[in-house]
Formats: structure tokens, sequence, C-alpha cells
């Protein structure tokens, strides 16, 4: 009777250990995730920065046009590096791309179906780009600050929601398509809609861009239909060439790059558990993550002193020994 009652506690216990284990696992990976984003975010500022700001400046008229704009930028990058790095529009861009794929890395790896997927990645980035967009339009617009306009921010609205369905869901099902129907080799499947998609969306997301962008410098009454669609065909093919080239860096190759980095440190933190039961951690050693400057040492001290004091006894006894 005793032993019958063990087996239902020896079981329970067993269950939880393995949850735990579970939810220790989860949690580095979400700590990769935050790591992936970070470094994906500050590597891709630079260029979607200097895209956004010539963007920007063009449609308020702070600059001639967008490729003026693109030239100035880019020689404050070379010539002040640090300056440009630590400039507030380098930070409101950075912690936007952050957001954006901490959310997305997060929720993937808390297994959610697509739609979820969509719809989180989407709320934080339409809440990350139209601050930094409103920011944006106070740095780089003429006039004094003034509020968002509905109008702007609905075309805002739309306009991310199209761009993370094609950044973080859609890119997945062509790849699948690509390999299913054209025996295409996954590797660059993934890279090759992952680089395409984000940038096919453009020729529709830049007129919702240029649009908004258009009524926040021009409320609805200040320019008539005609006029606003003339100006905007104008601006039209500057901005969707520069936004192209500004998504292939931010969501084409840094899409590639933060999930490179995330299978990097999946299989490091598999590789490093794998041979113990139960996912105990092993003896910390230094891991090198993905060749960046991130450097992750673990060290335990008691077994560190440990081992050398195992080393000093094993010492003096081999010293007597030859002694006698």
């Amino acid at each position: 009777m005793v032993h019958a009652l063990a087996l239902p506690h020896t079981d329970l216990v067993a269950r939880k250990k393995k949850s735990k284990v579970e939810h220790a696992r989860q949690l580095r990976l979400l700590v990769g995730d935050a790591v992936s984003s970070a470094v994906i975010g500050f590597a891709v500022t630079p260029f979607v920065l200097i895209i956004d700001k010539a963007v920007t400046e063009a449609m308020s008229g702070a600059a001639k046009s967008v490729g003026a704009s693109i030239v100035s930028s880019s020689q404050t990058l070379l010539r002040s590096p640090v300056k440009f790095v630590a400039s507030p529009s380098f930070v409101v861009m950075w912690a936007a791309f952050g957001a954006t794929y901490i959310a997305a890395n997060a929720l993937d790896t808390l297994k959610v179906d697509p739609i979820t997927l969509l719809l989180g990645a989407t709320a934080a980035n339409m809440a990350a780009c139209n601050l930094k967009d409103l920011a944006f339009a106070r740095m780089f617009g003429v006039g004094a600050p003034k509020p968002m306009p509905l109008s702007t921010i609905s075309l805002f609205a739309v306009r991310d929601a199209a761009t993370m369905a094609m950044v973080f869901t859609v890119p997945k099902r062509v790849s699948k398509w690509a390999q299913n129907n054209l025996d295409a080799d996954s590797g660059l499947a993934d890279n090759t809609a992952q680089i395409i998609c984000p940038m096919v969306v453009q020729l529709a997301s830049t007129s919702l861009h240029l649009a908004g962008l258009d009524l926040y410098n021009r409320p609805m009454l200040a320019a008539g239909a005609v006029t606003r669609s003339a100006f905007l065909r104008a601006q039209y093919r500057p901005a969707v060439t520069a936004r192209a080239f500004r998504i292939l860096p931010a969501y084409g190759i840094g899409g590639i790059g933060n999930r490179l980095l995330r299978k990097r440190w999946k299989d490091i933190d598999t590789k490093d558990r794998s041979s113990l039961p139960g996912g105990e951690r092993p003896e910390p050693r230094p891991i090198y993550f993905a060749g960046t400057a991130v450097n992750f040492t673990e060290f335990n001290l008691q077994r560190m002193i440990n081992t050398e004091l195992g080393e000093v006894l094993k010492g003096r006894r081999e010293k007597a020994a030859a002694a006698k």
C-alpha cells in the first residue's frame, strides 16, 4: 500500500522537476532574445537612422532632397562616430528596433500562434515607432513641435502592421512554400524570403508613410487634395528607394542576423546541458556568443577552491611518497 502511494508522489516530483528545468531553460532563451535584440538593433540603427532622417527632412523642407540629407548624415557618422552614436536620434531609433525585435523574439520563444506573434510584434512596433516618428518629426521637421494628428497615427499603424507581417510571419510561409514546391535549400529559402518580403511591402507602405508625414507637416485644411497628391507623387520614387534600402539592413539582413544569433544562443545552451541529467548546469566555462564582443563568463568559486586544494594535497602526497 505504501509502495502504491509512493509511485504517484514520485511521478509528481519528477513532473515538478521537469517543469522547473523547462522554465529555467525558457528564461535563459528569453535572455538570449534580449541580447540578440540589443546587438542587432545597435548594428542596424546607423543605416536606418540616416535614411529615416533623410525622408523626414525632405518631407518637411529641412533638407533639399533625400540624397542631400543622406550625404550630410553619412559625413557626420564618418567624421564623428561617437557623437553620432550618442545623439538622441540614435538612442531613439535603437530603442525602437530593440523593442520590436525583443517582442517578436520573446513571443516566438513562448511558442504563441502566428496571429498572436503578429499582433504582439505590431503593437510593440507601433508604440515604439510612433514615438520615434513623433520624435523625428519634432527633431527634423519645421516649425514648432505639435501633437501627432489622429490621421497620421492611423496611417502609421496600418504601415507598421503590414511591415510586421512581411517581417515576422510571411517569410516563414514563403520559405516553406519554396522548399516544398521549388525544392529550395532551407537556408537559402529562409534568407531569400527574409530579404525580399520586407522590401516588397515598401511599395505600399511608403505611400502610407509619406501621407502620414505630410498630414503632420501640413494639416488636412492646409493643402488641397490635388496639391497634396502631386507633392506625394514627386516624393514617392526617392522615398520608396530609400525605404527599400532602409528595410534591407533593418529587417532583411537584420532579420537574418537575429535568427542566427538566437539559434547560436540556443545551440550553446543545449550543448552545455545535453550531457547532464535533468538539465543541470555544467561546470561553468567561458561562452563566446556568435563572435560578438558579448562574453559571458561564469565562475564557480567553491569548485575552483576545491580544485586548487585538491591539486595542492595531491602534490604533497606525491612528494611524501617520493621522500619515502
